[in-house]
């Protein structure tokens, strides 16, 4: 094959060394180091997100692979390609990889099921009625807490962690896909004012302790850079507005609180609401190791602190929130922008597993549990079993939509039943007519 002059052919060896030349060796060493993490966070039950496999790599091999946009395209491309399954890369499933950003609109169901198999499936359902059966674990606990994150790409982490591990912690998770609208928080924070009522009747009805104040805790999650730092800032804001003034209107219209003790009934349930920033915090960046991170590539600092953009021969804005970022941290760094993203504790997850945990466990009484939970459980499930059996065996509940069956059947009984008569009366009568016409055929004869 004939080559245009100054064309030169770029041949890659089969080599397991970091780099050949300046270049990152993606396809020996780079692929094969992201099936190694592949493999080890599969051992654990987790399916990583694509950039938590990068703050992987990032972490391990500072050396070789920096924190740029233009490696992590590289990377990204590679990976797509050892899913194609191209000749030359190490194979990866195309599933190896979550991808919770992107949301189908579905429905239940638009396969045929016969009536047969539902009605089974039904059976089976009351069957299965006592064994499924469950107490919620966080109920009757005087604490009720949600966890808020700034991606939703990191879900399936968090969900590892809190949802899928030796205990289910049962602790909803909540992604805001970074600047949240303002129609999803307000949604939040009703579900939030929600479950405050809910534990605020559920230990007043079962201990008679009306004055018992449950307190919701909202543990935030988000990237440590100018505006990851400034929305948990702001949801903080709306949070405490948003729950002042719901207070507000329920204590001010309550007769059974005297008028001169309303603003501080209103003051005192303010202090059941707390916020608190779980991750990541300028003190993680020392406790998990995170040190080589604040040292942020050209790319990152013009995207923060903005300039003239080389690549597009213009000035470029930087984050509005920098200025107030570097005030706002002036104590580290000697107030130098950084960011830290929310992604890079992948490479720590081990160290953050325990932090989530230990965080969430905090707030749960183990006592209560074992009282309402655990002591509750046995007697609700054979409540629930002499229920079934006296709707279904003694008073045999009807079914909707039986008395049209019913009327049906009956209708074509009786439609049956009228043919039936009307064909006995048909033959009878051929019958009388038959006889009639042999003997008068016979009585021809005999003249």
């Amino acid at each position: 094959m004939r080559l245009k002059r100054g064309r030169k052919i770029r041949i890659w060896h089969e080599t397991n060394e970091p780099t050949i030349g300046k270049r990152i060796n993606w396809k020996g060493w780079g692929a094969n180091e992201i099936v190694k993490i592949l493999a080890e966070l599969l051992r654990e039950g987790e399916v990583p997100s694509i950039r938590g496999v990068w703050y992987i790599l990032v972490s391990k091999f500072p050396k070789y692979i920096p924190n740029t946009r233009t490696i992590y395209q590289s990377y990204d491309h590679v990976t797509v390609l050892c899913r194609k399954r191209e000749m030359g890369y190490p194979s990866i499933t195309e599933d190896a990889f979550s991808d919770d950003t992107r949301i189908i609109i579905n429905i239940d169901s638009d396969s045929f099921v016969d009536g047969q198999s539902v009605a089974d499936a039904s059976i089976q359902n009351v069957k299965d009625a006592r064994s499924k059966y469950y107490i919620p674990r966080w109920y009757m606990q005087k604490n009720y807490c949600e966890l808020w994150l700034e991606k939703r790409a990191i879900t399936r982490m968090y969900m590892t962690i809190l949802r899928n591990g030796e205990i289910d912690r049962q602790i909803r998770i909540v992604p805001n896909n970074g600047w949240t609208s303002f129609t999803y928080v307000k949604k939040n924070i009703g579900r939030l004012f929600y479950h405050w009522n809910v534990k605020y009747n559920e230990i007043g009805s079962v201990l008679g302790e009306k004055k018992t104040y449950p307190h919701i805790w909202v543990f935030y999650s988000g990237d440590c850079d100018p505006s990851g730092r400034r929305m948990d800032i702001n949801l903080v804001k709306e949070l405490m507005n948003n729950f002042r003034k719901r207070f507000e209107r329920k204590v001010m219209t309550d007769p059974s609180i005297p008028p001169h003790r309303r603003r501080g009934e209103v003051s005192r349930r303010m202090t059941t609401i707390h916020f608190m920033r779980a991750a990541v915090t300028v003190k993680q960046i020392a406790e998990f190791n995170l040190e080589g991170l604040t040292d942020p590539e050209p790319e990152t600092v013009l995207k923060l602190e903005g300039g003239w953009d080389e690549s597009k021969g213009r000035n470029k804005k930087g984050d509005p929130n920098t200025t107030w970022f570097k005030k706002m941290f002036r104590w580290y760094g000697n107030g130098t922008v950084f960011q830290i993203e929310l992604d890079a504790m992948y490479a720590r997850r081990g160290q953050f597993k325990k932090l989530l945990l230990d965080l969430v466990d905090s707030k749960f009484d183990n006592e209560i549990y074992q009282k309402y939970v655990v002591g509750k459980l046995e007697v609700e499930r054979d409540s629930l079993t002499m229920r079934l059996k006296d709707k279904l065996i003694d008073e045999q509940i009807e079914l909707p939509g039986w008395k049209q069956i019913e009327h049906r059947i009956n209708t074509f009984k009786a439609m049956l039943s009228d043919m039936a008569e009307r064909s006995f009366i048909m033959n009878m009568m051929f019958s009388t007519m038959l006889s009639a016409l042999t003997s008068k055929n016979k009585g021809s004869g005999g003249d």
